[in-house]
């Protein structure tokens, strides 16, 4: 989804700058009258700026006459060597003098054509040659060794033990979730009977003064009773 709006982002722009051309490039204006005056609508903006600025280096003084070609075959545009040869032969620069990069319309390249002696599609069934290693060895030629005596460390099956007991004898493991125990919880221990009678507390089971009939005050008032 991104991919396609930046797309028709790119081809908006570049059909909006067929109508909307910059003066220092417009080649209808008298000051770029050595340019084609169709070229706009064939080149882009940005390669007729770099053209622009080749044509500049053509107006200065210490213009170098000696050219290497090194920026017209980097760059696919017109070196300012070239404008100048192409000004003093009265001919004008065009879009044959750029590369298909910096065009509008760029040329479909025609599909190329098959010989019929050599390009033969692969069918089913068919060993298609071209994908085949020409250094892998033959397979007749391969050679495969039988396989090495049992060595230490790995399992001869003619020297197990007969003694060994069967499989089926050993008795099997212990589950490795065991049924839970029973806990003796806190508090009174639950019996059967469901009797609320408290239980004697333990001064009453030991039998001790305190437990008969004659209360602690009885004592203590018998006691400082003066005789």
């Amino acid at each position: 989804m991104l991919h396609t709006e930046q797309h028709d982002k790119i081809r908006d722009e570049l059909a909006q700058s067929r109508d909307l051309i910059a003066h220092d490039i417009n080649a209808k204006l008298p000051a770029n009258t050595w340019m084609d005056p169709g070229i706009n609508r064939k080149v882009v903006p940005l390669g007729l700026k770099k053209l622009r600025q080749q044509y500049e280096l053509t107006l200065k003084p210490a213009f170098n006459q000696g050219c290497s070609g090194t920026f017209e075959k980097t760059m696919g545009i017109p070196c300012s060597h070239t404008i100048s040869h192409l000004i003093e032969v009265n001919l004008k620069v065009s879009a044959a003098h750029f590369d298909a990069f910096w065009l509008y319309d760029r040329p479909v390249p025609a599909p190329p054509v098959p010989d019929p002696l050599h390009d033969v599609p692969a069918q089913f069934g068919m060993i298609d040659l071209t994908n085949i290693d020409p250094l892998l060895p033959d397979p007749a030629d391969i050679h495969i060794p039988p396989p090495p005596p049992a060595q230490f460390g790995m399992i001869d099956l003619t020297n197990i033990d007969p003694l060994l007991p069967d499989p089926d004898d050993i008795p099997p493991l212990p589950p490795a979730v065991l049924p839970p125990l029973k806990v003796r919880a806190k508090g009174r221990p639950r019996k059967d009977d469901t009797s609320t009678k408290r239980q004697p507390s333990a001064w009453e089971r030991s039998g001790g003064p305190c437990s008969s009939a004659v209360s602690f005050n009885s004592i203590f008032y018998i006691k400082t009773i003066p005789t």
